[in-house]
């Protein structure tokens, strides 16, 4: 079955913006109590509903970081995603407790996706994987300096 790049734009956008129930109640508490404010002090629920316009450098360089995580280490087996890297192995990418725990609950979430709907994960991996390219290349989600 065919992806349409839609399908995988949502899914990823979702992603970003997930809230799941699977984890303890401390870790659901600090994702519903948590919020971002954009650049000029409006809030967000989460971080990927700000506009790209309005985002800080530091939350340019988050985002990117967590594509590149998504880019790199979600893989697809039997059908389920799995995140490729240890919690310890998240950190040193310089991303926080937080970001790993929204990316577990967004694992989940697209998988339940996925079963749902009788999809197949690796195509929309791949599809996921061409947005990210995309979304990369854009100048606004750019490390300052060009460090990486």
């Amino acid at each position: 079955m065919k992806i349409k790049p839609t399908i995988a734009l949502i899914l990823l956008t979702t992603s970003l913006l997930t809230q799941g129930c699977d984890y303890s109640e401390d870790v659901a508490q600090e994702i519903k109590d948590t919020t971002f404010l954009d650049s000029r002090g409006k809030e967000y629920k989460f971080l990927g509903q700000i506009p790209d316009s309005l985002r800080t450098e530091q939350q340019n360089v988050t985002i990117k970081k967590l594509l590149q995580v998504h880019r790199e280490y979600f893989k697809v087996e039997n059908n389920r995603f799995v995140l490729k890297l240890s919690k310890q192995e998240f950190f040193t990418k310089g991303l926080s407790d937080y970001d790993y725990n929204v990316t577990l609950q967004e694992i989940d979430g697209n998988n339940k996706y996925v079963d749902e709907y009788g999809l197949d994960a690796d195509s929309l991996n791949q599809e996921m994987i061409k947005t990210i390219d995309s979304s990369l290349k854009r100048p606004n989600i750019a490390f300052p300096n060009n460090a990486k």
